[in-house]
């Protein structure tokens, strides 16, 4: 099995997974702090609780997938470079 991952793709996962992030968090600000719910305000109030809770989970999953994958692109680079250097550094010899 080859595993295979481009700088270009890289890039791409990662910043998707960034800006996803960024954009739940940049909902944050539009949740709102109280309702008119009448006798059912306290339920509502906590229904939001807990979907911006999940919320954030979810943006704190993506920010740590798009450190995965740069971590990923970057170990596999520094494999890659080791096994070229090695490579690199044979002589040969043709008889």
């Amino acid at each position: 099995m080859t595993i295979r991952l481009s700088e270009e793709t890289e890039a791409q996962l990662a910043r998707l997974h960034d800006e996803a992030a960024k954009g739940i968090t940049g909902l944050a600000g539009g949740v709102p702090t109280s309702v008119d719910a009448g006798e059912g305000t306290s339920d509502v109030l906590a229904i939001i609780a807990a979907v911006v809770g999940t919320a954030d989970d979810i943006a704190l999953v993506n920010e740590a997938a798009a450190a995965q994958v740069r971590a990923v692109g970057e170990g596999l680079g520094s494999t890659d470079g080791a096994v070229a250097s090695g490579f690199d550094s044979m002589e040969v010899v043709v008889e």
